[in-house]
């Protein structure tokens, strides 16, 4: 296999992988909500918020990178999502509070938008 056929497979395996973790932000949230609502001593209903931003960022952030990436290339603004993404759900996972959660959800679905948009424009 040439080095390039190589780099090519890499690159959509990685985005790919992207792609399954920006989609998986939503639907694991909403199997542990019951949980998630317990744990941190809300409703149900309140602790669907962390959902409800992340679709939010999710949405709105979208837009932004497709400018951002016109602006400076693709591969710093894809970085910088993959990094919010990566954190929001590092400090989701940690959060003591649910006002820390929301912030945590609010940084991975802003990170997670960048999945979608510079994703397509690499392949």
């Amino acid at each position: 296999m040439s080095s390039t056929a190589a780099d090519a497979r890499r690159i959509s395996l990685l985005v790919g992988l992207l792609f399954g973790l920006a989609g998986m932000g939503s639907s694991s949230a909403a199997i542990a909500l019951p949980v998630l609502a317990r744990d941190l001593d809300v409703s149900t209903g309140v602790s669907a918020w962390a959902i409800s931003l992340y679709a939010l960022m999710l949405a709105v952030a979208t837009a932004v990178y497709g400018r951002v990436s016109d602006l400076v290339g693709i591969r710093r603004p894809l970085l910088v999502g993959v990094g919010l993404m990566t954190t929001g759900a590092l400090v989701g996972s940690l959060a003591p509070g649910f006002p820390v959660l929301l912030a945590a959800r609010i940084f991975q679905g802003a990170g997670a938008a960048a999945v979608p948009t510079l994703g397509v424009a690499i392949i």
